[in-house]
């Protein structure tokens, strides 16, 4: 397998080494794009409602952070990142991002095991 992996990336390699100009990256995107939604199976044709809501808010005097749900497509869920509202120090938001799994008692990180996002 280790094989297999170094000749993909020798070939990824290679195919960016002859992005020359714009254009060229721009046929790299396209073809990258095109490969990773065969991979897929193409991305979903849904348009409907997202029907959003907040799950928890953190209010403190001069910033808000918000815990959103959504369904991407319909009875699938998806947690968003939390949203900043008022907090100027960028500096501080990184540690917010993880999820709320891996700070409960018998998490999948207390078993060695990373968080997943539902």
């Amino acid at each position: 397998m280790d094989r297999i992996a170094q000749q993909q990336l020798q070939h990824r390699e290679s195919a960016i080494a002859e992005i020359h100009s714009v254009a060229d990256a721009e046929r790299r995107k396209q073809s990258v794009r095109e490969r990773l939604l065969d991979i897929l199976g193409g991305l979903p044709d849904y348009n409907g409602p997202l029907n959003s809501r907040v799950t928890a808010r953190i209010e403190a005097d001069s910033y808000t952070i918000e815990n959103v749900i959504f369904e991407s497509l319909p009875r699938f869920y998806y947690m968003s990142p939390p949203t900043f509202t008022g907090l100027t120090n960028l500096a501080v938001i990184p540690e917010f991002f993880c999820s709320p799994a891996t700070h409960k008692k018998g998490s999948r990180r207390g078993k060695g095991l990373p968080p997943i996002w539902l």
